[in-house]
This record gives C-alpha cells, structure tokens and sequence, in this order.
C-alpha cells in the first residue's frame, strides 16, 4: 500500500453536494413509499445529477425498519445518496475515511448488511476502470477490504494525523466523484452506519451529565 501524510481533510455535516454552487434542491418525501422507490420525477433526478447550478441534497443514515407518521418530511437516504454518486463517477472517486466495514462479519446474517456490501462491490467494480482514491486514517495496518479495493485498482494513502500534529485521527467522512460530485457527512464507510442508526435520548442525556463534570469546569 501507499502511505502519505499530506492528506488531512475536515468534515464538518451531512450534505452530498452536486455541481458548481449556486442554488439548492431540497425534496422532502411524505408518503409512506419505501427508500427504493422514492417518489421523484425522472426529471428531477435529471437536475440534480445533470443540472447546471449546484444542487444540494441534505441525507439521513435510516435505521432498518423505522416507519414513518403520515405526511411526515422525508430526506433521501445515506445509501441512496453514495448510489448516486457512484452511478455519475466517469473518471474519479476520492474517499476519505476513519475505517473500514462495509462488509459484515461471517457471523452476521442480517439483511441490513446488505447495503453496505452492495456499495463495496460498486467500488470494487469502480476500482477497476476509473481513478479510486482513499485516504484512511493511520498508522498504516492490515485492513482486508482496503487490500482488495487495492488489489483491484484503488489508490489508498494512510494519513498518520499524530504524526503531522502530534496526536489524533482522521475522522473525516467524505466522498468527491470526477471533483464536482461530493458527499461530506457523518456516515463511516460501515454497513452499521448506514441501516443500524438508532435514536438514543438516553445516550444524549449522559453526555450532557458529562459537560457537566466538575472535572471540566
């Protein structure tokens, strides 16, 4: 593999981004169709992955089996969003990334997985034909399904952050295809993160009593 320390990117929200910035497209779904068939005109598909003016898709990771309240706003899903992208790489994909697990285990056998594994082959695939990059968080390890994107034509670059800073990681989540397509967010390129997304108030309440130690006042 190939190891550099000159990539370091920062993501900061959820957004796949389209084209040369000038407009935006938001469109909510409020009936209860599932994600694979999402209620868009073949012409609005057109603009937001052909149009001229950027167009700006805001994405959530779904949980498996959430439903939805009657007329309920909708966004696309994370998985929707990373199909697109690969349907309009021509010439490039370039990811940046904390780890890899978009395949699951042996002893998973879940349906939730699949996902993920759909999204791997389409950059093994990628890998093949167009220009694959990742960038992925160092030091430098042994990492299976890196060594097969590699092995099929990717590019990867281990980023050791401490060694450029004197400590951290890299913890970006970002996606550019033929540099005018990109995806910036929070998903990791694991299959959990895109169907095993689940609300936690709990979780959110300790991290509050957490700001609220002695030890960080």
């Amino acid at each position: 593999m190939a190891y550099s320390d000159e990539f370091l990117c920062i993501s900061l929200s959820l957004f796949m981004i389209l084209g040369p910035c000038s407009a935006s497209f938001y469109r909510p779904v409020t009936n209860a169709q599932v994600e694979s068939t999402l209620p868009w005109t073949r012409d609005e598909m057109d603009r937001l992955s052909h149009g001229s003016q950027c167009q700006v898709l805001l994405v959530e990771s779904m949980p498996q089996n959430l439903t939805y309240s009657t007329g309920a706003p909708r966004h696309a899903s994370t998985y929707f969003a990373w199909n697109l992208l690969l349907s309009q790489a021509t010439r490039s994909i370039s990811i940046a990334s904390f780890y890899w697990s978009l395949l699951a285990e042996p002893v998973f056998n879940e349906t939730a997985a699949e996902e993920g594994r759909l999204i791997y082959e389409q950059l093994l695939d990628k890998s093949k034909n167009l220009n694959v990059t990742v960038a992925q968080s160092g030091p430098a390890r042994n990492d299976t399904e890196l060594e097969q994107l590699e092995a099929a034509g990717a590019n990867i670059y281990w980023v050791n952050v401490a060694k450029i800073l004197g400590r951290g990681i890299l913890h970006t989540k970002l996606w550019t295809v033929d540099r005018k397509h990109a995806y910036l967010g929070s998903a990791n390129m694991d299959w959990r993160s895109l169907t095993q997304v689940s609300s936690q108030p709990s979780d959110n309440q300790t991290l509050f009593r957490v700001h609220l130690s002695p030890a960080l006042s």
